[in-house]
């Protein structure tokens, strides 16, 4: 991944999320001699999160790196919960996007590599030196230029969140994979950022019917989604999942489900005080992501809060 970062906004952009957030970005130099300087602690943090992502868009200044696969999110069905069909869409959106960002270098190294081509074969390109370039300088410094100049897709910029992309996966797909590529896809749906991040809505949805049907016996009404966490919240919980790799992933386990009814019955027992106040009817439910990359710890945090 390129070194130029820019200062990172919140790390992720659906807010309730009970996250890590990066440490400062710099080093201040204080009083001691010396220009701030790249904070350890934040760089650490950031191979850490690459490990599992391959690419962080929202804290690039430079080109996608040569060998990186962009990290996308996608748009999941309702009622998703095939964990290795999440993972496949994943790979797809990453592959789609990769290939356009492929074609708009291409449209710009083309030319470029055939103006610096015969530049160098008229001695123009370093016209009062005795410096020479090598084909497979003039190629390289062809494919970087072009890489770091070349437009972006839309959706897939540096210095911002990648958008949530729709990509039509055909059934095909998962019915003729082997057993390792099902753990493989099903392992990337949990273990990566945008994976996480792809299924808040899902479990979001999954929570709601889950708190409402244990609501319905307390007399209660309904409970909705809300994109945005509040400050006033009356419960929050927690599920979380230990990374350890693909090979130790059961696709067919039933994650979104248990992740689900795991939750709500977390939170109905810290609403217990608000349930007992007669006039709290409605609820609010928002989730987000957990990101602790060190610890090998992601999952997901929902708060409640009335509304």
């Amino acid at each position: 991944m390129s070194t130029d970062i820019v200062t990172p906004p919140v790390v992720a952009e659906n807010t309730g999320a009970a996250q890590v957030v990066l440490p400062p970005l710099v080093n201040e130099q204080g009083e001691s001699v010396g220009l701030p300087r790249l904070n350890p602690l934040f760089e650490a943090a950031l191979l850490e999160r690459l490990q599992f992502d391959d690419d962080v868009p929202e804290l690039r200044t430079g080109y996608l790196p040569i060998g990186s696969k962009p990290a996308v999110p996608v748009v999941l069905p309702v009622g998703t919960t095939n964990m290795a069909e999440v993972g496949a869409m994943l790979e797809q959106a990453s592959c789609e996007v990769l290939a356009e960002v492929n074609q708009l270098v291409d449209t710009m190294r083309v030319p470029l590599q055939k103006l610096l081509i015969e530049h160098e074969q008229s001695g123009a390109l370093m016209e009062g030196t005795a410096m020479t370039l090598s084909p497979e300088q003039v190629l390289d410094l062809a494919e970087k230029t072009s890489r770091f100049y070349a437009p972006e897709p839309t959706g897939y910029k540096r210095g911002e969140f990648p958008a949530v992309r729709k990509v039509d996966l055909p059934e095909q797909v998962l019915l003729q994979a082997p057993v390792s590529q099902l753990q493989t896809w099903a392992y990337r749906a949990v273990s990566t950022t945008v994976g996480r991040r792809s299924l808040c809505p899902v479990l979001a949805e999954a929570v709601r019917v889950e708190l409402t049907r244990m609501l319905l016996g307390k007399n209660r009404g309904q409970v909705r989604i809300i994109s945005d966490k509040v400050e006033d919240t009356i419960a929050e919980a927690e599920y979380g999942v230990q990374l350890q790799g693909a090979g130790d992933t059961n696709p067919d386990f039933p994650l979104i489900q248990t992740a689900a009814r795991t939750l709500a019955e977390t939170l109905m027992v810290d609403m217990a005080d608000s349930l007992s106040m007669q006039h709290v009817t409605h609820f609010c439910i928002c989730v987000g992501t957990i990101d602790r990359y060190d610890l090998r710890q992601v999952g997901w945090h929902v708060s409640v809060s009335e509304g």
